[in-house]
């Protein structure tokens, strides 16, 4: 997978990242308490299992995140939707070789070890 920027004024792409990481706030931190960290973990992993692949979203035709993927791109991997939650607070930046990808002076990245594209 290449990961591309979004080109300068192209407002609406991000949208839906946007939106989603709003309804995670909403649904999610702000609905529940956390007295550790592995305790988030695991409320994190449940939370983004059934967000990806059983929540369906009214704006997009009643499908799901994962289904809404596999439209745009069928030989999309169904396990790009569960990956781990990563807490980037404990993240150890030093031992990435990565350039240019910041945000707040770190380098911002998702990750999972699997291969995007299930034809790979």
């Amino acid at each position: 997978m290449i990961h591309k920027t979004i080109p300068p004024k192209a407002h609406t792409w991000q949208a839906d990242a946007e939106t989603s990481h709003n309804l995670i706030e909403d649904g999610f931190y702000t609905i529940e308490a956390f007295n550790s960290t592995h305790y988030l973990q695991q409320k994190m992993v449940v939370y983004l299992l059934w967000f990806n692949f059983l929540r369906k979203n009214s704006y997009k035709e009643n499908q799901t995140p994962l289904q809404i993927g596999i439209a745009k791109v069928p030989e999309l991997n169904n396990k790009i939707s569960n990956f781990k939650s990563v807490i980037l607070d404990y993240w150890d930046y030093d031992k990435l070789n990565i350039k240019d990808r910041h945000v707040g002076g770190r380098p911002f990245i998702f990750g999972t070890e699997i291969s995007v594209l299930s034809k790979r």
